[in-house]
């Protein structure tokens, strides 16, 4: 059952990049509004942008990127990010939840991955430790229905000695 939960909450699929982001050589189209920020020196730009697939993204854009502090919702699914963007993948601090609220991850994100420092849960598992390409990594504190382990991880099992 330890490692059916474990690999329950690890191995989920993160939407991890919008269906298809505008082309680089036009700008988003946003609609007018009057919080729209621009910057002439670094083409910074802070507004609302739907895909036609229903997505949805609030937050800063440079030079035609999710660049910097924004909210994602995914339509198909209700989830969504919040936190840091770069290049149009999550970076940074950031915090993903799943429409249900049955899945919560808040901490360091790169390139579209969980990596540093985070905590993930689910209804009945929670880890809160470190993260590389999206698995648990190295040192955490893993908690489900069979209790409590801290101790190392690799690829999100346990690896070496824990207590």
């Amino acid at each position: 059952f330890f490692f059916a939960s474990l690999l329950c909450l690890s191995n989920r699929k993160y939407e991890t990049r919008p269906p298809s982001l505008p082309p680089r050589s036009q700008p988003p189209l946003w609609p007018s509004s009057p919080s729209l920020v621009v910057s002439a020196m670094a083409h910074v730009i802070e507004s609302r942008y739907e895909w036609p697939c229903g997505d949805v993204y609030v937050g800063m854009w440079v030079n035609n990127a999710m660049h910097g502090k924004g909210k994602y919702t995914y339509a198909a699914t209700g989830n969504t990010y919040e936190g840091g963007w770069k290049n149009n993948e999550k970076d940074g601090f950031g915090v993903f939840r799943s429409k249900d609220s049955q899945e919560h991850y808040e901490g360091s994100w790169c390139k579209g991955q969980r990596n540093g420092f985070g905590t993930q849960a689910s209804a009945d598992v929670k880890y809160s430790g470190n993260f590389a390409n999206n698995f648990f990594e190295g040192q955490g504190i893993l908690e489900d229905p069979l209790g409590r382990y801290e101790g190392n991880f690799h690829m999100s099992k346990r690896a070496g000695f824990g207590k």
